[in-house]
């Protein structure tokens, strides 16, 4: 599959375990979920006015964390493997 400007990640989803679930864009930070078949979950953190991402995970309870993430803990990809 090629580059899509509607979807411009689509050409990589056969390659990411992680599929795109919620997002919420009304604030700052930015906060985009993503979930996998056995119930594991990442939610990235996007902070418009730093520039930075940083990234909470998880193996259960998807729902509860993407309620509360603004009270989540949010670290550095290589931090939270």
């Amino acid at each position: 599959m090629g580059w899509d400007r509607l979807h411009p990640y689509s050409y990589m989803m056969d390659k990411i375990k992680f599929n795109f679930s919620d997002m919420d864009v009304a604030s700052n930070p930015m906060y985009f979920g993503f979930i996998e078949k056995d119930g594991a979950w990442k939610i990235l953190e996007f902070n418009t006015t730093n520039g930075t991402m940083r990234y909470a995970m998880g193996t259960t309870s998807y729902t509860t964390n993407w309620t509360n993430r603004a009270a989540l803990t949010y670290k550095y990809y290589y931090e939270v493997l």
